[in-house]
C-alpha cells in the first residue's frame, strides 16, 4: 500500500462491503459524501449530474448501488436542464450534441461521454474539465465546440485503425483478439484502444485488447472478467488495471507475443469454466415478439421506468416477424448508418447504426419479409 493517510479502494482485501463496483467518479463521491458535513442528498444535489454521467462512461455494471447513484443523477440532471439551471459547460455540450429533449442512460453513453473522453483521448482531459467548470455561458459554447471537434478527430482515427486492427485477424472464431499497431504508424492513436476494442467485441463477441506500441485498453462482452484475465497475465505487464468489462494495460517490452498468447489462454479458460454464449454481433435474441400494434406510447413509458439502461441492465430487445421494408436509405457520414421505414405505418422509422453497408441488399430484396430484432426508443 501507498503511504498515505489514506487509501480509498473498494477493491482492497480488507474492504469489507457488499457492493463495490463504483467507477472512479463513484469513489470520489462516496468519499466527499464521508467527510462532508451536508446531507448525501444535497451533494447529489451539487454533483448528481457528473456522478451520473461518470458511472455510464465509465462502462460500470448499472446494478446496486450504481443504478440508484446513475437513475437519482440522471433526474437532477433532467430538472436542472428543463429549469435551465443546468451547469453552462453541461448545457453547451447536450446543446452541442443534439440530445436537448430528456436526458437517459442511453444519451448519456452516446452522446455526452464521447465527447466528454475525446478530450483525453486526442489532447488533454483538461479541455474536458474545463468545460465542466466553465461559468460563463458563450465560454462554455467555446469549450462545447473544441471538444465536439475532438470527438470528429476521434472518430476518422478509430474508423481508420479499426479498418487496419480487423485485417490482422486471421482467425474465424479466436478465443480472444488481441491486436498491436505503431511502430512508427502515426495513423494509430493509444486514445482510441478502448474504442477500437468495442467495435471488434461487437463483431466477434469475445474479449478484445488494442494496443499501440505495447500500451492499451481491453473491452469484453458480458460473462467475461478481464481485470482478473489481466491479473493472470501480471508477469507480463509493466501496470493494468479496470473492471470485469473494461481495462487498461502496459506490456512489458519484448514480451507482447507472450501477453497475446496468455490473455487468449486465460479468456478461453474463462469462456470453458463459465459456459459462456458467444454472440457475434451481440445480437442478442428478443425478451419478447409482439406485434405492430404494441408499439405505443404506454410501452415506452413503461420500459422507462426500468432505467437507467446499461452495463448490466441492458435494454430490452423485441421483435416483429414478416415485416415488409417501405423504404430504406443511407444516413449520417458516408452512409455509414441504415435508416428504414416499413409498409405498416404502426411500426416507427428505425435506424441500423454502423449496418449502411447492408442497405443496398436489403433493397435488391425489398419484397421479402424479415424478421426484425430491435430496441425502442
Amino acid at each position: 500500500m501507498p503511504a498515505a493517510v489514506a487509501v480509498v479502494d473498494p477493491h482492497r482485501k480488507d474492504c469489507e462491503l457488499d457492493f463495490r463496483e463504483w467507477a472512479g467518479v463513484g469513489v470520489a463521491f462516496k468519499l466527499v459524501s464521508a467527510i462532508a458535513s451536508c446531507d448525501v442528498y444535497d451533494l447529489l444535489e451539487a454533483y448528481g449530474d457528473i456522478l451520473a454521467i461518470g458511472t455510464i462512461a465509465d462502462i460500470v455494471s448499472l446494478k446496486g448501488e450504481n443504478r440508484i447513484l446513475v437513475r437519482a443523477g440522471l433526474a437532477v440532471l433532467n430538472d436542472a436542464l428543463h429549469s435551465g439551471t443546468l451547469r453552462k459547460g453541461l448545457k453547451a455540450l447536450i446543446d452541442e450534441s443534439g440530445a436537448t429533449k430528456n436526458m437517459t442512460s442511453m444519451n448519456a453513453a452516446f452522446r455526452i461521454a464521447p465527447r466528454i473522453n475525446a478530450a483525453g483521448r486526442m489532447a488533454s482531459a483538461r479541455e474536458a474539465f474545463d468545460l465542466l467548470m466553465e461559468t460563463e455561458r458563450e465560454a462554455a459554447r467555446e469549450h462545447a465546440f473544441r471538444v465536439d471537434t475532438r470527438n470528429a478527430e476521434r472518430k476518422t482515427v478509430e474508423n481508420r485503425m479499426a479498418n487496419d486492427a480487423l485485417s490482422q485477424i486471421t482467425e474465424e472464431s479466436p478465443d480472444a483478439v488481441v491486436v498491436n499497431g505503431g511502430g512508427g504508424d502515426s495513423s494509430w492513436h493509444s486514445g482510441v484502444c478502448g474504442i477500437v476494442a468495442s467495435r471488434i467485441v461487437e463483431k466477434y463477441g469475445v474479449p478484445v485488447a488494442v494496443a499501440v506500441d505495447g500500451h492499451g485498453s481491453v473491452r469484453a462482452p458480458e460473462g467475461y472478467d478481464v481485470h482478473a484475465a489481466l491479473t493472470e497475465c501480471a508477469c507480463l505487464l509493466d501496470r493494468f488495471g479496470g473492471h470485469k468489462a473494461a481495462g487498461g494495460f502496459t506490456v512489458r517490452d519484448g514480451m507482447f507475443e507472450d501477453f497475446r498468447s496468455a490473455f487468449k489462454k486465460v479468456c478461453a479458460a474463462q469462456c470453458a469454466k463459465s459456459g459462456i454464449v458467444r454472440e457475434r454481433g451481440l445480437v442478442r435474441e428478443p425478451e419478447l415478439w409482439i406485434s405492430p400494434g404494441d408499439l405505443t406510447m404506454e410501452l415506452h413509458e413503461a420500459l422507462s421506468a426500468m432505467e437507467p439502461f446499461g452495463e448490466g441492465n441492458p435494454e430490452p430487445v423485441f421483435g416483429l416477424r414478416g415485416i415488409l421494408f417501405s423504404d430504406v436509405r443511407l444516413m449520417g457520414d458516408n452512409g455509414k448508418h441504415a435508416s428504414f421505414s416499413f409498409s405498416d405505418r404502426r411500426i416507427p422509422r428505425a435506424t441500423w447504426w454502423n449496418h449502411g453497408s447492408e442497405a443496398e441488399d436489403i433493397r435488391a430484396r425489398s419484397s421479402a419479409r424479415f424478421d426484425v430484432t430491435f430496441t425502442l426508443d
